[in-house]
């Protein structure tokens, strides 16, 4: 098999794997951290100022990447897993590619 096609083949099957044993995590609810960084981020849309109007102490770009999530895909808790699994994938995708073309 070239090399090409077992990257690919590979890759499908890390696809596959990671959607298959994460998938429960799509019924949770909103927890802990994930519910104060959705309704810091809600605030945030309707005009509030961080650190000013509304505090947390972690980093802008927490609430950011929210913000963006619930332009996008609205508020829901489902919404925000599957926006958190899709960037995750993208992610390890792109490190796997960093290390590949490494090699």
């Amino acid at each position: 098999m070239a090399m090409r096609a077992r990257v690919v083949v590979v890759t499908l099957i890390a696809v596959v794997l990671s959607a298959t044993l994460l998938a429960p995590a799509l019924i949770y609810p909103y927890f802990e951290d994930s519910a104060l960084f959705a309704a810091v981020a809600r605030y945030l849309l309707e005009g509030e100022i961080l650190y000013q109007d509304v505090f947390d102490h972690k980093a802008p770009a927490i609430y950011l990447q929210e913000m963006i999530r619930i332009s996008l895909l609205g508020p829901s808790a489902l919404a925000s897993r599957v926006f958190e699994l899709a960037i995750l994938l993208i992610a390890a995708l792109a490190l796997g590619s960093g290390v590949h073309s490494l090699r």
